[in-house]
């Protein structure tokens, strides 16, 4: 589990499987940190070269957490560069997400396919939430609302705990920068193929949210999980994994299909 340097500050990033010509970025949510996708990666097939990297001024990486979308997106634009691999598959989970569709947007050719977990177009955060975290008071009630009516308590249990280990600014910037960013009548220009997932109890980003980013990005494809909530990674990893994996051999054979013409 590596760390790189990035413009003087160590950013980490957890990966699995061999090197090779094409990376799975995994870009994490508000306060989150490249643990909530390790449940999902350990149920992906070895044959994949994944990464899942902590934000600045999230888990183990160096640096401040930004308030603004744009500095996560241009970020990232340079740990891309760095990593140089030439084919990127970036799936994002809610602030994820909408790093990743800002990223399409900005750099339209650097990435080869899209994935969009728990997102939507535009990311309002409750005022008296802001306020909240302005007054630097801890969100306690976020775990329950970020996880779906059949979650084991253990995990419940596990969210709150680490909840308590971000900093409160952290939250704070993070949901300001959601709160402010809005694309929804950008959509037209993702032209990448695009995969949505959310969960069917999702409070937070409601299925509604994916269901219009399918209705806008062209030919994009859209999972709604049963049973799970805005977490659905680390409720239903297998799930998860399981419809990435088919949605990336889907694009492999359509690849391989063209090239024979």
């Amino acid at each position: 589990m590596p760390f790189v340097t990035l413009k003087g500050k160590k950013i980490f990033f957890a990966s699995r499987g061999g090197r090779s010509d094409r990376m799975i970025l995994f870009i994490h949510g508000a306060g989150g940190n490249h643990r909530h996708w390790w449940p999902l990666i350990n149920n992906f097939s070895i044959d994949h070269f994944v990464v899942a990297v902590d934000l600045p001024g999230h888990g183990r990486s160096e640096g401040t957490a930004a308030d603004a979308i744009s500095t996560y997106r241009d970020w990232l634009n340079d740990l891309v560069k760095l990593l140089n691999i030439p084919r990127v598959v970036l799936v994002g989970h809610s602030m994820g997400g909408g790093i990743a569709l800002d990223y399409v947007l900005q750099y339209p050719d650097s990435l080869e396919s899209l994935v969009l977990i728990g997102a939507g177009a535009r990311l309002r955060v409750a005022p008296q939430i802001l306020e909240q975290l302005r007054q630097g008071r801890v969100l306690t009630e976020l775990p329950v609302l970020a996880y779906g009516s059949n979650t084991a308590p253990e995990l419940l249990r596990l969210a709150q705990q680490e909840l308590c280990t971000v900093p409160v600014d952290v939250f704070f910037k993070d949901f300001s920068a959601c709160d402010r960013w809005d694309v929804m009548d950008r959509l037209a220009g993702v032209q990448v193929p695009t995969l949505v997932v959310c969960g069917e109890e999702d409070r937070l980003t409601p299925v509604k949210y994916s269901q219009f980013l399918k209705s806008q990005i062209f030919e994009a494809e859209l999972v709604v999980v049963p049973n799970a909530g805005h977490m659905v990674m680390l409720e239903k990893p297998v799930e998860v994994a399981g419809t990435i994996e088919g949605f990336l051999r889907r694009l492999r054979k359509e690849e391989q299909r063209c090239q024979q013409f």
